[in-house]
């Protein structure tokens, strides 16, 4: 994994309170986006996000992490080709 990917997952579990399995390097937006809201509907059941809710905090985390356009992070983006990721 990464580095800017590393940041971006770490920040991830910052932002929603969770822990993510590190050994699954997401390729996509999607790989993260999933398995955060599997892991907020677990470990915090108790929290009234919606997936939209979950998905508009991720999207804004990713586009100020990485400094790219909010409207270039897509569910099917892929880290590193489309958002540079490095």
């Amino acid at each position: 994994m990464g580095i800017d990917l590393l940041w971006i997952v770490l920040e991830a579990e910052e932002e929603f309170n969770i822990r993510l399995d590190h050994d699954d390097v997401p390729l996509f937006v999607s790989d993260l986006l999933e398995p955060a809201i599997a892991a907020i509907r677990q470990q915090h059941p108790e929290r009234l996000l919606t997936d939209d809710d979950i998905w508009r905090q991720l999207r804004r985390m990713i586009s100020e992490q990485l400094g790219v356009p909010l409207e270039q992070v897509t569910k099917t983006a892929n880290f590193v080709t489309d958002l540079g990721c490095v």
